[in-house]
């Protein structure tokens, strides 16, 4: 993690409609994990377009610096999505 802090944290309620992963905030990189308790995928992207997807449980790290541009979305019902920041 090369000398940087973890902040975890879940966005909750993620349905088919696409919201930020979380509010703006400087960041190294990002984790992300699709709750393994999902009963559906959860897609990843931009504000514009969610295409990388991931089944319950599977992960991805991302060399982002702002949490909020991400966005997330079910494929269909509601999930979760955890994550991990290094700040």
């Amino acid at each position: 993690m090369s000398g940087g802090v973890p902040v975890s944290g879940t966005k909750t309620g993620i349905t088919t409609t696409p919201v930020a992963l979380a509010p703006t905030q400087f960041c190294k990189s990002i984790g992300l994990q699709a709750d393994p308790a999902n009963a559906t995928d959860l897609l990843i992207g931009d504000e514009t377009s969610q295409t990388m997807q991931l089944a319950a449980g599977a992960s991805l790290s991302i060399e982002v610096r702002d949490p909020s541009l991400i966005w997330v979305k079910s494929v269909s019902g509601t999930v979760i999505c955890n994550f991990i920041l290094v700040v």
